[in-house]
């Protein structure tokens, strides 16, 4: 094979870095079929050189290049935005126009960045042969801001160094407005960062067949940006949820085979014209965590189906009752309130708390953890859970300004074994001292099987942070709030009864 290092000048004058490996000595009628791989946040075109080899090897020119703000290109990165799926319709179309290329046989793949990219581009009218898109949804905006939560991980994707982004003043502009921890700055983050990135209202237009692969663990972008957008596809899409390798998800060996093996058929029915018996079959593939659990890990069974199996769910409904009960019906007691206490120094800010990583003896006594645990009966039979988990929460605070509820998904087995499964986060930016209030949020998707005799543990916490996490260590999901304050949770009647809905397949 021939490696070149080129350039290519966008239409406003950036210039992008970019690489290509073409088979040697190897011609077709009407070209060679086309591979363009786009890179993760803060890597390059270099990143993505062994799949580039690889599939050289099987006869396909294979093309990357470093997006604007990255790796050498020119530019500032305006995290993800229609700006960067632009400059890939101007590679796409740079491909096709070189000679021994066969401009209806180009493929765009990539995971996180490189997979949201070329998803807008398509959305956008990008003409390829098909897509192969990983960790990537299409309201990633909003997911990294999903129910006022400011997730971490949208902190650290403002935060390389300079050597592997160089940011805009937007993006710069956003890590002062979350790193200030005022209501104030997250609203005006909220309404803002949207803007220009996500493009739920434009994948209808999409006219190339995808394959979509998220997992359900990824601590970026929640799968029901796909999920709840099944419906405006318009075209052929092979959808896979479960466990691959980035955004802090659990990796199973023997999915990864699978997948592999899914990706490389992809290539040969849409790129070759070969059959595929995986491709024709088997619309949704989903993976479902359960016990038990071995090197902290779940275990995971891949399930199959020929329809979207979203749409065969039924709820499981569990209210929060005083004494840390979770039971099918609501309470009646006398007592109907439960607090937790956002204790905050002062003199703690958030980015002292990112540099202490959330832990060690300054953190702690400066932000006092606190939580209330509730449980549930033993399952009486298995439960598959498939989609979010949904909150309808009856709350109030003492805050002035902001508080913030963060539940935790659990599984109990019989031995008392218990490991995380999901969790659902909502920050109200608008508070009111002792106004009483009701929200209704999803938690993020997950597909789990319970078991029967287990039960199901519910953590309210006002810090989003686990044992044993390897991607976030310490650190919490979502940024927490530094206003000191008393939240109420109420669970007195039916009508203001707290409780949380499992989404069941059903029988």
């Amino acid at each position: 094979m021939v490696k070149d290092e080129f350039t290519i000048v966008m239409e406003d004058g950036i210039v992008l870095d970019a690489l290509s490996y073409i088979p040697k000595d190897l011609k077709k009628p009407n070209g060679l079929p086309a591979i363009i791989y786009c890179h993760g946040f803060g890597l390059s075109k270099d990143s993505d050189d062994a799949s580039l080899k690889d599939q050289a090897e099987f006869g396909y020119a294979t093309f990357s290049y470093s997006m604007r703000g990255q790796g050498k290109s020119g530019g500032v990165s305006d995290i993800i935005t229609r700006r960067d799926a632009q400059d890939l319709i101007n590679v796409v179309n740079y491909v096709k126009s070189l000679p021994g290329i066969n401009d209806d046989r180009v493929c765009i793949a990539g995971g996180s960045q490189g997979g949201i990219v070329p998803f807008m581009a398509v959305a956008m009218g990008m003409d390829v042969r098909c897509l192969i898109t990983d960790l990537a949804t299409p309201d990633f905006a909003s997911s990294w801001i999903e129910n006022n939560s400011i997730k971490l991980t949208l902190l650290w994707t403002l935060s390389y160094d300079n050597t592997k982004v160089r940011y805009s003043d937007n993006a710069l502009k956003f890590k002062e407005w979350i790193l200030s921890g005022n209501a104030y700055n997250y609203q005006q983050l909220f309404e803002e960062f949207r803007t220009n990135r996500d493009f739920t209202e434009i994948i209808g237009n999409i006219k190339i067949p995808m394959l979509i692969s998220n997992a359900w663990q990824d601590k970026f972008f929640n799968t029901t940006g796909v999920i709840d957008n099944l419906g405006k596809f318009g075209v052929f899409n092979k959808l896979y949820f479960g466990t691959m390798i980035g955004h802090g998800s659990e990796v199973s060996q023997e999915e990864l085979r699978y997948r592999r093996k899914l990706t490389d058929e992809w290539l040969r029915v849409w790129l070759d014209d070969i059959d595929g018996n995986t491709i024709n079959t088997n619309l949704c593939t989903y993976v479902s965590s359960s016990f038990p659990v071995n090197d902290n890990n779940w275990t995971w069974k891949r399930n199959y189906s020929d329809a979207y199996p979203f749409e065969e769910i039924e709820n499981l409904k569990f209210y929060l009752h005083p004494g840390g009960r979770l039971a099918f019906t609501p309470n009646e007691s006398s007592i109907d309130t439960l607090s937790f206490i956002n204790e905050v120094s002062t003199s703690l800010t958030l980015q002292q708390a990112v540099n202490l990583e959330f832990t060690g003896n300054e953190f702690s006594s400066k932000f006092h953890r606190s939580e209330i645990i509730f449980f549930s009966d033993p399952f009486v039979e298995d439960y598959t859970m498939l989609g979010a988990p949904v909150v309808d929460l009856y709350y109030s605070s003492s805050a002035s300004s902001m508080c913030q509820f963060n539940l935790q998904f659990y599984e109990v087995d019989k031995y008392g074994n218990n490991k995380l499964i999901t969790r659902a986060n909502y920050t109200d930016i608008f508070a009111t001292p002792y106004s009483h209030r009701n929200i209704t949020f999803k938690g993020q998707a997950h597909s789990h099987i319970f078991k029967k005799g287990n039960r199901l543990k519910v953590i309210v916490t006002n810090l989003d942070n686990t044992n044993g996490d390897i991607f976030l260590r310490t650190n919490p999901f979502v940024l927490p709030v530094l206003e000191s304050a008393r939240n109420y949770i109420f669970m007195n009647t039916s009508q203001t009864s707290t409780s949380v809905i499992l989404p069941i397949l059903k029988r």
